[in-house]
């Protein structure tokens, strides 16, 4: 599942994980992806950080609640914060994170890992 509210984006990410031979679910903000992910219970989200309305960390809680075997794949446009409590924060509460843009080997790589196949 893809979580992003830049339709651009959705349709990029869409387009290199579906060629990977996964199934692609889009939502553009949170209430819509819950309920995305409620009927079709992926095996992972990448979800973005700022989004309108509930934003990504909050999304993230509520998937770990339904789901605590869904692995979430933080997305963001705001430089890592490397070293600082919230980037610790964000990857306890996530299985990954991503910076914006990331390359497609990157993207790819990010969910082969924590879906244990690399």
């Amino acid at each position: 599942m893809v979580v992003d509210d830049e339709p651009a984006l959705c349709r990029i990410l869409e387009r290199i994980i579906s060629g990977e031979g996964y199934k692609v679910i889009v939502a553009m903000d949170g209430e819509k992806a819950l309920a995305l992910f409620k009927e079709h219970n992926p095996e992972v989200v990448l979800l973005d950080l700022m989004l309108p309305g509930m934003n990504g960390q909050e999304i993230c809680r509520r998937i770990k609640e339904l789901s605590p075997v869904t692995k979430v794949i933080f997305l963001s446009a705001k430089a890592t914060p490397k070293g600082t409590a919230e980037l610790r924060e964000l990857k306890s509460e996530a299985d990954g994170y991503l910076p914006k843009p990331a390359s497609s080997r990157q993207i790819l790589s990010s969910i082969q890992k924590v879906l244990g196949n690399k």
